[in-house]
Formats: C-alpha cells, structure tokens, sequence
C-alpha cells in the first residue's frame, strides 16, 4: 500500500465526516482502506492518531453496533412473517434467520464489545450472593456474624465501611 505520509493525505483528502459514515454504515476498516488505496491499519492509525477523531470514530462504532444490532432483528422478524405464510419452511428458515442474527450480533459486538459481546471482564459484572440464614443452626449462624465482624470496620460515627455493601433489603 501506499506509505505513511501519502496514506495519511489520502485520508486527509476524503475527510474524516466521509470516513466515519462508512463506519457508521457498518464498513470495517479493510474495506475503507481499499476504497481509498490505503491499508486498514493506515486507516486505523490515522483515525486514533487525534483525540477528536478517536472520540467521533467511538460513536460511529456505536452507531455501526446499533445497526447490526438492528439486523439481527429484522432477520429474525422476517422469518417470523416467512414462516406464518409457508409453515412448511419452518425449519430451514429458522436455520437460515439464526445464521444471518448471529452474524449480526457478532459484527455489533466486533464494534462496541462492551454492549454487545457474552464475553465479561470482571471490571464489567458486579455479582451479589445472598444467603438464606434462617434455617442455619445457630452455632454456623454464630460463625458467619463474627466472620462478618472481622471484616468490616466500623468507624467512630457508627458507619460501617468495607467488607459489605449497603443493601436496602437488609439481607445477609
């Protein structure tokens, strides 16, 4: 392809509304970068080479996601509306409508993984375990509030921090 300098005119020349459209449209950078005669990684490295083009590359991410998105649905309707007219077909175009929604689901969550992916960080999911305590013995019972007293430090004012979460259930 072509070198750093004239790749980065190139993208320079078609402008960076032009570009981000065809992101939001859905393009991947491989076919931007074909269009304009530059690689994909050119394209990538100019559009995060500024904080303002990153940023507005973010939201046309996002918007390519939603309409992916979009459909993922819209497959999944239209076979919907094929099956009611030939029940017949039942079964290969709910194959085919699944096939054509995973695709979708897959390229939404290539661009906006933290919406779309089944993939979790433990940054991104928070778990709460409640225990049933009622029907303990009272030896274990006794265990867990003294286990529970170790962990939490309770400050001069009577506010407990650390250790546990507020909970306005009042479980344990």
């Amino acid at each position: 392809m072509a070198p750093p300098a004239l790749s980065a005119a190139k993208l320079d020349a078609a402008g960076l509304d032009y570009i981000l459209e065809m992101v939001a449209a859905g393009r991947g950078l491989r076919y931007i970068g074909n269009e304009l005669g530059v690689s994909a990684m050119a394209v990538s490295r100019w559009l995060n080479a500024d904080a303002l083009r990153s940023a507005r590359f973010a939201e046309a991410l996002i918007v390519a996601a939603e309409g992916f998105e979009d459909r993922a649905v819209a497959y999944l309707d239209e076979a919907a509306n094929e099956i009611r007219a030939e029940p017949e077909l039942a079964n290969p175009i709910v194959t085919l409508a699944r096939e054509r929604a995973q695709a979708a689901w897959r390229q939404a969550s290539v661009r906006d993984p933290r919406r779309y992916s089944d993939r979790r960080t433990s940054s991104d999911v928070s778990i709460t375990i409640k225990r049933d305590v009622t029907m303990l013995p009272t030896a274990e019972l006794e265990a867990l509030v003294q286990q529970q007293r170790q962990t939490l430090e309770l400050q001069h004012d009577g506010q407990v921090t650390g250790g546990a979460s507020d909970s306005d259930d009042g479980g344990v």
